[in-house]
């Protein structure tokens, strides 16, 4: 029995404490749902999606979307969030204290990386999934999106952010 399997959707479910939820930022997967992959109908916390396919939390920082039963992104603030945070498995330890220097250790380079005088953007593709660590005055990462519409998919997006390296994949 999932975390989420005793919840009905109605109106705007309150969320239970998610200190238990694990998304993996090497896998791509929020709870064991890899994002872009569909989600069984009757499992997880789709169960408490509005009828926008959104499943929020602020109080928590987490924002799960899904769009005709596959889980398209999730949002997460790590100032709120109190679930875990993995690379392959593995709990990342003190996360909201790790540097842009910190993530590029763990994840290497970046596809892209944005910067302007608020936040630097670390862009990280695998071809489905982007994955977008933000962190807030240039200091520690606050933000991460897990999204299968990658937004830097677009050339029009690309451009906009400065980035002249061609789509993974793409050639172009």
């Amino acid at each position: 029995m999932s975390l989420f399997s005793f919840f009905k959707k109605s109106g705007n479910p309150v969320l239970p404490p998610l200190n238990d939820l694990h998304i993996d930022l090497q896998l791509l997967a929020c709870a064991n749902m890899r994002v872009g992959q569909r989600v069984p109908p009757k499992e997880g916390f789709i169960l408490l999606a509005n009828d926008e396919g959104i499943v929020k939390d602020d109080n928590q920082g987490f924002e799960a979307c899904f769009r005709e039963g596959i889980l398209e992104s999730v949002f997460i603030d790590l100032a709120k969030f109190p679930g875990i945070l993995c690379h392959n498995g593995e709990p990342i330890h003190a996360i909201t204290s790790l540097a842009e220097t910190d993530i590029t250790t763990l994840f290497g380079a970046p596809y892209h990386r944005d910067e302007d005088d608020d936040e630097v953007i670390l862009f990280y593709e695998n071809g489905t999934v982007e994955t977008q660590l933000e962190f807030p005055g240039r200091s520690r990462l606050r933000y991460i999106i897990l999204s299968c519409v990658p937004l830097l998919a677009d050339p029009l997006q690309r451009a906009q952010y400065g980035c002249t390296a061609p789509w993974p994949g793409t050639g172009a």
